[in-house]
């Protein structure tokens, strides 16, 4: 659309140029039309020429054709020095205030009255940081719009899932780990949701309410609904029996 009035505005001071010098220049511009020895709106001298006020040179051009106007065209175009023609179509110094933004704004954010107006999933003062509605768990960092980068060990559109190994504790005596089952290795969540109490290296107490099913259940790795299982364990020797009636979902570990 600007290109178009652009265009339009060059035919219009091209056609301007092309008549008797005289229409062109006012009472406040020393120009030398075609009857002189400069070209239009030329002013000076064969030996020191220079475009008139109010007017300059299109880049790499030499002819002074190109209106200038102090105060904004808007919408319209610089029809003659300090003159606009508007959309309407009407001569006016000015066709309406631009707009200015002294900020600026990231992630497809709008400049509004100084300050950015943020595209969905985006906040802060630039629109640079990222929203995750649910917030990252476990140490994740929102990267993108509800969109987490999890630690190590951790997965889930929140970081939620824990799938890091490590030994399981039956006790817990003074703060202290005690009772490891030897020779297992596990997710904190089987332990804490069987017969553990602490699990890890180093050590994590396992929750009063393990999360986010009650002991005794074990999410479904496909569904994420709390499966049942049962275990049992003495002293000479332990059993970690798990046994869900979901395809995928059997484990049964003696030792």
């Amino acid at each position: 659309m600007w290109l178009g009035r652009f265009l339009r505005g060059m035919l219009w001071i091209t056609w301007q140029t092309s008549q008797p010098h005289s229409e062109l220049c006012d009472d406040s511009y020393m120009c030398q039309g075609s009857e002189g020895s400069l070209p239009p709106n030329v002013c000076g001298s064969r030996f020191h020429s220079y475009c008139c006020p109010g007017w300059k040179t299109l880049p790499a051009g030499n002819q002074c054709i190109v209106p200038i106007c102090r105060n904004s065209c808007g919408d319209g175009f610089c029809s003659r020095p300090n003159m606009c023609t508007c959309g309407s179509g009407q001569l006016s110094p000015s066709c309406g205030a631009v707009q200015s933004c002294n900020v600026r704004c990231m992630n497809g954010g709008s400049c509004q009255e100084d300050s950015c107006s943020c595209q969905k999933g985006y906040t802060g003062n630039h629109c640079g940081q990222p929203v995750c509605e649910n917030g990252c768990q476990n140490g994740g960092r929102c990267i993108g719009p509800n969109r987490c980068a999890c630690v190590y060990g951790f997965t889930g559109p929140q970081c939620e899932r824990d799938y890091r190994t490590g030994p399981c504790f039956t006790q817990v005596n003074n703060q202290m780990c005690q009772g490891q089952l030897s020779g297992i290795v596990c997710t904190k969540t089987l332990c804490c949701a069987t017969i553990g109490r602490a699990w890890g290296h180093p050590c994590e107490m396992c929750p009063a309410q393990p999360h986010p099913c009650r002991r005794g259940f074990i999410p479904n790795i496909r569904s994420g609904a709390c499966q049942g299982k049962t275990h049992r364990h003495t002293h000479t020797h332990a059993v970690l029996h798990l046994h869900i009636n979901t395809p995928g979902w059997s484990y049964k570990l003696n030792k």
